[in-house]
């Protein structure tokens, strides 16, 4: 158990969610940091050059904000590093389009050129990938850790195969209540599949109630036995 790993049983999406949002966090305030060094004003449209990346106080400060979240969110959690970093490329990507527009005129308050627009896009799919990775996905493995997320707190449960000699069994005994013909059995387990809704559930309530209708009554035949 350590800083990226708060649970007692860590796991790679996790670590690679956290360490990617550190890395670039602590780069970001590194980046904006030297910034604020630079010979250049707050809102100069024609910045100076740090790490290959044009740059002035406006710049330097977002960095600064932008890599403070990253850093938090990676010793938050995993999920958390996960959403923010999809957030933030979101943002490097859009930012990357913005500032392309408005190169070389008055409205370039970060002071972008050629080189900033580029790191932007490519930052940003980047960040994009690893935040979604082993999360936003339409079937995760049993060892991701967001399995079965999508249906947590809904009352919903994940789709699972229905037997298909239990779901005959549940047919014919509905069947046999319509008829008025259905055994003790078939009743409690009519009764007990009423409760839900989805296929996999009904078929699931009914096989554990007409199973415990065995039980009780082998039991009760034990008895008279003695």
């Amino acid at each position: 158990m350590d800083a990226f790993h708060p649970d007692r049983k860590p796991n790679r999406i996790h670590t690679v969610h956290r360490i990617s949002a550190a890395a670039l966090g602590c780069f970001l305030l590194v980046f904006g940091v030297v910034s604020f060094t630079a010979p250049v004003g707050f809102l100069a449209t024609s910045g100076a050059v740090v790490f290959g990346l044009s740059t002035n106080g406006l710049l330097a400060t977002v960095s600064v904000i932008v890599g403070a979240i990253l850093v938090f969110a990676a010793f938050r959690s995993g999920p958390t590093a996960s959403t923010t970093l999809v957030i933030v490329g979101g943002l490097f990507v859009v930012s990357g389009v913005a500032n392309a527009v408005v190169l070389d005129t008055a409205l370039n308050v970060f002071a972008f050129r050629v080189s900033n627009v580029l790191f932007s896009l490519v930052v940003g799919t980047v960040l994009l990938t690893l935040g979604a990775y082993g999360r936003f996905t339409g079937h995760l493995p049993d060892t991701s850790p967001y399995h079965g997320h999508a249906t947590a707190g809904t009352g919903e449960t994940p789709d699972r195969p229905v037997d298909p000699q239990t779901a005959r069994a549940l047919a014919e005994a509905e069947r046999a209540m319509t008829e008025h013909a259905a055994t003790p059995k078939q009743a409690a387990g009519v009764a007990a599949a009423a409760a839900y809704r989805s296929e996999e559930e009904r078929s699931r309530a009914f096989a554990e109630a007409t199973a415990a209708f065995d039980t009780q009554n082998e039991k009760e035949g034990e008895r008279q036995v003695r």
